[in-house]
């Protein structure tokens, strides 16, 4: 976000499993996938959002329920 000059609450990150966690903090908003491990479902807060579907289409849920779509 520092080189590109954007804001960090303008930042959507996504994913899928435990490796993905450290992306996960605010102000960042996060979008977790249906089908992500354990770990990674466990996290909640203003700044996640649990996608109900899988894979790419929980990405594109998740960048809808931003308003990044």
């Amino acid at each position: 976000h520092q080189r590109l000059k954007i804001q960090p609450e303008q930042v959507a990150v996504a994913g899928d499993s435990g490796n993905d966690l450290e992306m996960f903090v605010a102000p960042y908003k996060g979008i977790i996938v249906a089908n992500a491990d354990p770990d990674l479902k466990q996290l909640s807060g203003q700044h996640i959002y649990q996608a109900g579907l899988n894979h790419a289409d929980g990405v594109l849920e998740g960048l809808r329920f931003w308003q990044v779509l």
